[in-house]
């Protein structure tokens, strides 16, 4: 299983930043969509990593129990 990490630094003038580690894909809108909201849901700037672009990981463990016949 993915660790995935959620940073969230609060500047002294208020401002909120928040990055997400270890999610590929658009996955990381998802994530932080709630947060977002819960802080009023006016995002001034969006920046997107390079993860973004690459396609989300896939998740093997609902994979493996299919090959061992479980």
């Amino acid at each position: 299983m993915e660790i995935h990490e959620i940073q969230v630094h609060i500047k002294p003038d208020g401002q909120v930043e928040i990055a997400v580690q270890g999610v590929n894909g658009s996955g990381c809108l998802n994530i932080t969509a709630e947060l977002e909201a819960a802080l009023g849901g006016n995002v001034v700037l969006r920046e997107m990593k390079a993860e973004a672009s690459e396609p989300p990981a896939l998740d093997n463990s609902l994979i493996d129990p299919l090959r061992s016949g479980g």
